[in-house]
């Protein structure tokens, strides 16, 4: 296991120097940007890297990923009009060999929560390269928020939060949850049971995480809709 995470981290993190210049402005989260956090980076397992984009930038970013020899993915078909991807594509996956990058326009699924992402870069600062970051209290509120979300839920999500918890401002992070419109009792109420490892999951009705969409009805004709096309107009590349 050791041995695997050591070999995807370097895999990762060469990647990363690799793109820094020729990347387009992006945010790194999640699993690569917390490391920094561990005894030693590698000791947190990363499968790939998440970058936050803006619209503007999507194409370039993967256009950078494909001169390098990168195979997409997209859970929203490409031959879709483009008014209707923009308001429901989330993400394309990149992968060659080891190394796989997410490549994000929206922090979550539209059905999930729909995201200011315009706040998110407001708040971002510069990393490494054309990389930005966000503060811990940010990186803790997108990390409960994919948990719920996630249906491939790992040790390392918990112990993320059990690291940034440690270091958030709790009245921060009320007023990042006050800005976004998310339900304060609820955002506790998961992290809560991530901290004592329970995984919080109101009835099977909520897998898809419609418990935190403001306006459900939409929430889950978004998600049905976002299905059906996924069924008539299959996906272009599946690695």
């Amino acid at each position: 296991m050791l041995a695997n995470s050591v070999a995807s981290w370097e895999v990762h993190r060469n990647l990363m120097e690799k793109i820094k210049d020729v990347f387009p402005e992006a945010i790194v989260y999640k699993g690569f940007w917390t490391s920094r956090f561990y005894d030693e980076p590698y000791l947190r397992f990363i499968s790939d890297v998440d970058l936050l984009v803006r619209w503007e930038d999507y194409e370039r970013a993967i256009g950078v990923m494909e001169e390098l020899g990168f195979h997409r993915y997209s859970d929203i078909p490409r031959r879709l009009p483009a008014w209707l991807r923009r308001k429901l594509e989330w993400e394309t996956s990149m992968r060659k060999g080891l190394a796989m990058v997410e490549i994000h326009i929206k922090a979550f699924p539209p059905y999930f929560l729909e995201i200011d992402m315009d706040d998110l870069f407001e708040n971002a600062t510069p990393w490494f390269g054309n990389f930005l970051q966000m503060d811990v209290e940010y990186n803790l509120f997108l990390n409960v928020l994919h948990f719920y979300k996630s249906t491939r839920r790992s040790v390392f999500h918990i112990l993320d939060a059990l690291i940034l918890s440690e270091m958030a401002h709790k009245e921060r992070l009320k007023g990042i949850l006050k800005k976004h419109r998310v339900n304060e009792r609820k955002f506790f109420h998961v992290l809560r049971g991530m901290l004592q490892c329970r995984f919080p999951m109101e009835s099977p009705f909520y897998k898809h995480g419609f418990y935190f969409a403001r306006n459900k009805p939409k929430a889950i004709f978004t998600f049905l809709l976002t299905k059906a096309l996924k069924r008539i107009y299959p996906s272009d590349f599946i690695f």
